[in-house]
């Protein structure tokens, strides 16, 4: 029988997988990026990505999708958008915090603009 953390580990990964479907059904554009990048597991992370793979914390997706139905939804568009940009990549001399918080509001207003927040893939049925 399986324990707890495995258990908890399978429904996340299976939240992921919904997640990254729902994605390539509606932008299939990012196609490429979506598939691409493989998870991760990461204890001390919620999400993460540095262009070659999806760092995950199990607790945070299963709190996250407990919280918010397509709020791992969104995170994972907010990540496959800085892997389109590479955001990773940062030259020499540039203020790294400044750097990632600019980084960060474009990709979120990017996203504002494509799905504002109380439309983000809405269920007709709610």
């Amino acid at each position: 029988m399986q324990d707890i953390a495995e258990k908890k580990q399978e429904i996340a990964k299976k939240i992921l997988n919904l997640s990254q479907s729902q994605l390539i059904v509606h932008f299939h554009f990012l196609n490429r990026t979506i598939a691409r990048l493989p998870f991760s597991v990461a204890k001390e992370i919620s999400f993460a990505t540095d262009g070659e793979h999806i760092y995950y914390g199990t607790e945070y997706v299963l709190y996250r999708y407990q919280q918010e139905k397509n709020g791992v939804t969104r995170d994972l568009l907010h990540m496959m958008l800085h892997a389109v940009f590479r955001h990773w990549l940062i030259g020499p001399g540039i203020d790294r915090e400044r750097w990632n918080l600019a980084c960060d509001l474009t990709v979120e207003w990017i996203l504002e603009q494509i799905f504002p927040v109380e439309t983000y893939f809405a269920d007709p049925e709610v």
